[in-house]
C-alpha cells in the first residue's frame, strides 16, 4: 500500500484528498504546513509528496528541495492555483516534479494516482 502524504493548508481540502486517495489505496498521511509535513517524512517512509506550493513557512518550494535533497527517489506532485507558480516548478525541477492545478477534480487526482502511485507499484523512477 503506497503512503501518501498529502500538505494542504485548507483543512476542507486536505480532508477531501485524504479521503479520495485513502479510497483509491493509499494509506494517507496529512499535514497543514510544510513543517509539519517534513517532520512525517523524516519519521515514516513516504512514497508520494502531494504538495499545495502555497504554504505559509518554508512553503511548498521549501519542503519540495527538502524532501528530494533527502531522498531523491521519493515522487513529488505539486498543486497550485496560480499557473506561474506551476511554472516556476517546472522551470526548477523540469519533469522531476509532476503538477497538478487548482481547482482538480477528482478524475484529476485519479490520473495522478494512476500514474504516481502506480509507478510506485511497479517500482518505475519518475522521469
Amino acid at each position: 500500500m503506497p503512503v501518501v502524504l498529502v500538505v494542504e493548508d485548507e483543512p476542507e481540502l486536505l480532508h477531501l484528498t485524504q479521503g479520495h486517495l485513502t479510497r483509491r489505496g493509499c494509506r494517507v498521511v496529512g499535514a497543514t504546513s510544510a513543517e509539519v509535513a517534513l517532520v512525517h517524512f523524516r519519521e515514516q517512509p513516504i512514497d508520494l509528496v502531494f504538495t499545495d506550493l502555497r504554504l505559509g513557512g518554508m512553503g511548498g518550494d521549501g519542503l519540495i528541495a527538502r524532501v528530494i535533497a533527502a531522498r531523491p527517489d521519493v515522487q513529488v506532485v505539486a498543486t497550485s492555483a496560480l499557473m506561474d507558480e506551476l511554472d516556476r516548478v517546472q522551470d526548477q525541477w523540469g519533469r522531476r516534479v509532476r503538477y497538478l492545478l487548482k481547482p482538480y477534480r477528482s478524475a484529476d487526482l485519479d490520473a495522478m494516482v494512476a500514474v504516481e502511485v502506480g509507478a510506485i507499484g511497479a517500482a518505475v523512477p519518475v522521469r
